[in-house]
């Protein structure tokens, strides 16, 4: 089920765990594969704030750049939430 997310919130966050430390170690498929599920929650984030279709694609390619970033600065060692790092780069 490529793209999709998997039933279960915690199979989900099992899932975007998975996928983040792949990531952190380099694997670019990882990142691609994160960038997909993740794809409706950013799009729900632009929905919710924008109403200009002329900046859709912009505010989605920036939203792929928040996550990249993030992926970046996690540190699973710290005890932070990966999905706060992303809100507070917005």
């Amino acid at each position: 089920m490529e793209g999709a997310f998997p039933l279960g919130g915690d199979n989900l966050y099992k899932e975007i765990g998975r996928l983040l430390a792949l990531s952190k170690e380099g694997d670019t498929k990882a990142k691609i594969e994160l960038l997909s599920r993740l794809n409706p929650l950013i799009i729900s984030c632009i929905r919710h704030y924008y109403y200009n279709p002329h900046l859709y694609e912009d505010l989605l390619q920036e939203g792929y750049e928040i996550v990249l970033r993030s992926i970046e600065e996690y540190d699973s060692t710290k005890g932070s939430y990966f999905f706060r790092i992303c809100k507070t780069k917005t």
